[in-house]
C-alpha cells in the first residue's frame, strides 16, 4: 500500500467504515491518486497542486458520509449525550444500519453524490433520519 492509501484507509475509518474491508477499492484508489501526482508533477505542477490532483482522485464520490450524518444526529441528541463513548458508538452504527438506505434513496434521488450536502435533498434527508432517530429513542430507549 502507498502513502495515498493508508490516507484513504484512514478517511474510510473516520467517514465511511463500510468500506474499510475493501482493499481493493482502497489499493486501486491509491494508485490513481499516486498516478496523478506523479503525472502532475512531470507537467510542471507546484507539489501542492500535484497533492490537490491527487486528492481529488483519492476521495472522488466520498465527500458526503451518510454514517457521518447519522453521527451528528446521534450527537446531537440530548438523550444520546447521557452514553458513554463506547455505547454511544455502538448505537450510531446501530442507527447508521438502520438508516443508510433511507439516505442513499436521497441521495440517488438527487443525482448528487460529491454535492449532497448542498442539495434540498440532503436537508430533507436530514430532517427525516433525525425524526426516525428520535422515534427509535422513544419507542426503544437507548
Amino acid at each position: 500500500m502507498n502513502a495515498f492509501s493508508l490516507k484513504l484507509m484512514q478517511y474510510l475509518i473516520e467517514n465511511h467504515p463500510d468500506k474499510i474491508t475493501d482493499i481493493e477499492f482502497i489499493e486501486e484508489r491509491g494508485k490513481k491518486a499516486l498516478y496523478a501526482f506523479a503525472q502532475s508533477s512531470r507537467n510542471g505542477l507546484s507539489v501542492q497542486e500535484a497533492f490537490q490532483k491527487a486528492n481529488h482522485v483519492l476521495y472522488a464520490g466520498l465527500h458526503f458520509s451518510s454514517y457521518c450524518l447519522v453521527k451528528e444526529i446521534v450527537e446531537d441528541n440530548r438523550a444520546a449525550k447521557q452514553l458513554e463513548e463506547e455505547e454511544k458508538d455502538v448505537f450510531i452504527m446501530k442507527m447508521w444500519a438502520y438508516t443508510k438506505d433511507i439516505i442513499n434513496l436521497y441521495m440517488e434521488e438527487s443525482g448528487e453524490k460529491d454535492n449532497f450536502i448542498s442539495t434540498d435533498n440532503y436537508t430533507k434527508a436530514y430532517s427525516e433520519i433525525t425524526n426516525i432517530i428520535n422515534q427509535y429513542i422513544i419507542n426503544n430507549g437507548l
